[in-house]
């Protein structure tokens, strides 16, 4: 006998005493494994709606404003839709070109902006951390504070980190558009 055929003969010794003839079968999935995965699609499909709240609808439409002196410029981004909501913090998605702006995201009640220039505004608006339930204001407006003649300030809407419900996430929201300060 072969030093090969020593071998074969002790797999086969080993085979007969294990009762194993051949290669094992590949598994079938079973229950347990499809309802763990199944669980897990589930918690993913809850995380996901959880962190996706949709209160406000998305970005709305266009504007554009030119004041005629430097002003602070009032330009509401989203009117409360009748849900329940929290805010958490607001994000200005703002670019600036030739100066200087601040921006700054408030909570207005019962103002009725649309696009307001000069301080009028001012009296019916809070900073979000001052009342931040939507029963105390029902649009999220953004003001624009120049601090150099010439600016332009482009703007594409801003993101509201918000709860509602047991949501919250995050939603970019408003309008997009520019305000073009004056040269002198």
């Amino acid at each position: 006998m072969t030093i090969a055929e020593d071998a074969g003969s002790a797999v086969l010794d080993r085979q007969d005493r294990t009762g194993a003839a051949g290669p094992r079968p590949p598994r079938q999935p079973t229950r347990r494994r499809v309802a763990v995965a199944l669980l897990l699609l589930a918690a993913l499909a809850v995380a996901w709606w959880w962190s996706h709240p949709r209160a406000f609808g998305g970005p709305g439409g266009e504007f554009g404003a030119r004041p005629e002196r430097l002003t602070p410029v009032y330009v509401v981004m989203v009117e409360l839709a009748g849900h329940d909501v929290e805010l958490i913090a607001g994000e200005p998605r703002v670019r600036v070109f030739g100066g200087e702006v601040q921006t700054e995201v408030l909570l207005c009640d019962g103002a009725n902006i649309g696009i307001v220039y000069g301080d009028d505004a001012e009296r019916r608006c809070a900073a979000p951390a001052d009342h931040r339930r939507s029963t105390d204001w029902d649009q999220v407006v953004l003001r624009f504070t120049p601090s150099d003649a010439g600016t332009v300030a482009v703007v594409d809407g801003i993101d509201l980190t918000y709860r509602t419900g047991l949501q919250r996430g995050t939603e970019h929201v408003g309008w997009a558009g520019a305000v073009v300060f004056p040269l002198d």
